[in-house]
């Protein structure tokens, strides 16, 4: 129950166990469940950007850097979702105006993501960054003793030849990632502020 609207966000290193009813309206229960396609728990804006000098962190003894080896920490740039996710929490709360619905991240049978052709999951609420990927995001990353991170993932960047292939020039992959843009603004999912003055 949620008499006062909710909204739940996954990346996918929780979505996998999520157990979230759907989405409702119904007096009492106001809910919306978000699973971000091509993010993880940790990435390297929160991690390695934001809380690089945090002395709470630092007293816990949380890593404050990626530990990874297998290239790139995760950068999904999943704060923009987060802007629109409070904007329309308090747009529900405040005056009345029910969040988005988002598809969910189709699963199968074994409770993996179900993904595309250059490994990215599918469905999910999304960016131009996985729309129009320029690498695999990745769920984990390895550590140097072998074991694995699963709340911080990392990246396999695209070549430059299949950039090539995909996006033919840096003038038209950027003309695609501002459509993108406009399209998940219209739908809710970011900010038009966000995207301001691209």
């Amino acid at each position: 129950g949620a008499r006062e609207p909710l909204i739940a966000v996954n990346t996918e290193s929780e979505n996998i166990a999520a157990s979230w009813a759907g989405d409702s309206d119904t007096p009492g229960h106001l809910f919306r469940f978000y699973e971000f396609a091509g993010s993880t728990h940790d990435t390297k804006n929160n991690i390695e950007d934001w809380y690089r000098d945090d002395p709470q962190i630092k007293k816990i003894g949380w890593p404050l850097y990626y530990e990874g080896v297998d290239g790139a920490p995760n950068d999904y740039p999943y704060e923009v979702l987060f802007h629109a996710v409070f904007h329309n929490l308090y747009a529900w709360v405040r005056n009345g105006i029910p969040a988005p619905h988002a598809h969910r991240i189709p699963r199968n049978s074994r409770l993996q993501n179900r993904t595309d052709a250059f490994g990215n999951a599918l469905g999910g609420v999304r960016t131009a960054a996985i729309n129009y990927p320029t690498c695999r995001y990745c769920l984990t990353s390895r550590k140097a003793d072998g074991s694995i991170n699963t709340l911080f993932g990392h990246i396999e960047p695209f070549r430059p030849a299949m950039l090539n292939e995909l996006y033919k020039n840096v003038q038209n992959y950027e003309a695609l990632v501002r459509e993108d843009c406009k399209r998940q603004v219209a739908k809710g999912f970011m900010l038009k502020e966000d995207i301001e003055p691209f």
